[in-house]
């Protein structure tokens, strides 16, 4: 299991997002900006960069976005691996 720390949410526009829902090795996650969280089956040692493209949702200022067309990434931070 992997604890990643989310380092940021972009847009296609290249802002800011309050909160995406993103797949991350089959599993949905609400995460939000500077968020810590535990994920299940991802590779990588600590300090390695990671990215998501499997963002389902997003709300940026009120607007929410979501579907085929939404074009977001989700980057992290893998903080460690803990056993569990």
């Amino acid at each position: 299991m992997a604890v990643l720390k989310i380092a940021l949410l972009l847009h296609s526009l290249n802002r800011i997002i309050m909160f995406a829902v993103v797949k991350i090795a089959g599993q949905q996650f609400k995460v939000e900006n500077g968020q810590t969280l535990f994920v299940p089956r991802v590779d990588g040692a600590s300090g390695d960069k990671v990215e998501f493209s499997d963002v389902l949702l997003t709300d940026t200022d009120g607007k929410v976005d979501a579907g085929a067309a939404l074009k977001a990434i989700v980057k992290a931070e893998i903080l460690g691996q803990v056993k569990g």
